[in-house]
């Protein structure tokens, strides 16, 4: 006769845990208690607001890293809400784990990348061309020749530039030149935008 699994009470843990459980679960005390709850969320938009709060009061940094895991792990547009709000974090380890939370996010982040490319914080757009890097090489190109034809800000060509520089391809040379033009008094972007040019060439010549 087979044997029968039998569901442990409360086998789903903190996963069908309510709101009210799921925060009082994620702070405790107990840093173990805190990671083991992390370690069992999955974030919706019903709850995104309870480990938004655990990320802003955590004070362990293991317990941190099992928190923003939580949106990896979840992977839906509740998780991107939840880390865009730390982007912005004059902490280094939240704007960190937002970061690394939406790197792992491409897909559910995409929709949300022209807007971040075009945020009036120069220091968001520059992260933003960061976290393009890791889309599809079409999609680099799609969103980041606007920012070069139109941004504002040297330092944000400059991090644009670095992107399309390991995708591009030859007849985007001249807005490279371009852009890096538009900022005369800038010496470095003009020897990025160069040096992004040499790259380019070299990886497109003949074989």
């Amino acid at each position: 006769m087979p044997l029968i699994r039998k569901e442990l009470p409360n086998q789903a843990g903190i996963r069908d845990a309510s709101p009210t459980d799921a925060f009082s679960s994620l702070l405790s005390r107990n840093s173990e208690e805190r990671r083991a709850a992390a370690r069992e969320f999955i974030v919706t938009s019903d709850n995104a607001a309870v480990i938004s709060s655990a990320i802003q009061s955590e004070a362990v940094d293991g317990v941190l890293q099992a928190l923003f895991t939580a949106l990896m792990r979840s992977a839906n547009a509740a998780s991107v809400d939840v880390a865009l709000q730390y982007l912005r974090s004059d902490d280094a380890r939240l704007r960190t784990g937002a970061l690394d939370a939406l790197r792992a996010l491409q897909d559910q982040l995409l929709p949300r990348l022209t807007g971040l490319l075009s945020d009036p914080e120069p220091d968001v757009r520059i992260l933003a061309c960061e976290l393009v890097r890791a889309q599809q090489p079409s999609t680099v190109i799609d969103l980041l020749v606007p920012l070069l034809a139109n941004d504002c800000n040297g330092s944000v060509c400059g991090a644009a530039i670095d992107v399309v520089a390991e995708v591009a391809a030859l007849d985007h040379v001249a807005l490279l030149l371009h852009c890096a033009a538009r900022f005369p008094s800038d010496p470095f972007l003009d020897f990025a935008a160069k040096t992004a040019a040499l790259r380019i060439g070299a990886r497109n010549a003949p074989q």
